[in-house]
């Protein structure tokens, strides 16, 4: 059966869109190279404002697709005025997911990949979603730890009742809310549903002081979340001592961490 062939573009050469693999990686972790090892995508066009990191993704992926020509462009609008695509990865930094995702959602996409944090308040995510449902373009939020073999594992062991009824989930993960910190809310969801029904949260401004190449954001110091099943998700973050991206699922019957 002939494969249908969907043309792909990338917004944003950051960390997550390239930069943490090359070519050679047969288990690549970031948008390139899983756009190269799917048969059914065709990269077609990358977008960034930085000269430097399109020569960068030219000198690293761009014999990772010899037979394939991509086309460079410095502006998102500029990508999507010249380019009829398909999909769509936006991999910008999350304060600016809303504006990017504001002229995507112009054009006539299949389907985007939008990275995390979907955006930075729940007016902006309500707004994409409802455009988003208007034209039928589905939105995938990619938090990729959510699939790594240890919670999947995690999770096979909850529903296999090791643990009974589960009461509360603690996550760890002492860092910057949207660049990090949001995987553990994500891994809290993970295994006390996603149905919240509220939640209270401790930031530090820090001040500014974020790593290198990152803009200024607030770090947990804690959260707690009330679901709507009952159970209570509590996010550790600076003054805890365990290591990032772990939790503890807490049930009638017994305990289980990461």
């Amino acid at each position: 059966m002939e494969i249908v062939m969907y043309r792909v573009g990338i917004i944003g050469l950051g960390s997550i869109a390239a930069r943490y693999s090359n070519p050679s990686d047969p288990h690549p972790y970031c948008h390139a190279g899983g756009i190269r090892q799917c048969e059914a995508t065709d990269l077609v066009a990358v977008a960034d404002l930085s000269e430097d990191r399109k020569t960068e993704f030219k000198e690293t992926w761009g014999p990772g697709f010899p037979d394939r020509s991509i086309n460079y462009y410095d502006t998102d609008i500029e990508m999507l005025e010249n380019e009829d695509l398909d999909i769509i990865s936006v991999c910008v930094r999350g304060p600016y997911h809303f504006a990017v995702m504001q002229n995507v959602l112009k054009t006539d996409v299949k389907a985007i990949f939008l990275e995390k944090p979907a955006g930075c308040s729940l007016e902006e995510v309500d707004q994409m979603t409802i455009t988003a449902n208007e034209k039928r373009i589905p939105i995938i939020v990619d938090y990729s730890r959510h699939w790594a073999p240890h919670l999947l594992r995690l999770q096979e062991l909850v529903a296999e009742g090791r643990v009974a009824q589960v009461k509360s989930v603690i996550g760890y993960c002492p860092a910057t809310i949207l660049s990090f910190a949001i995987h553990n809310t994500d891994m809290i969801c993970q295994f006390a549903g996603y149905d919240p029904m509220s939640i209270s949260a401790h930031i530090n401004q820090n001040n500014g002081q974020v790593p290198e190449g990152y803009e200024p954001e607030p770090s947990i110091i804690g959260s707690i979340i009330h679901f709507k099943s009952g159970i209570q998700g509590f996010h550790v973050g600076e003054h805890g001592t365990k290591g990032a991206f772990s939790v503890d699922v807490l049930g009638t019957e017994g305990q289980l961490r990461t």
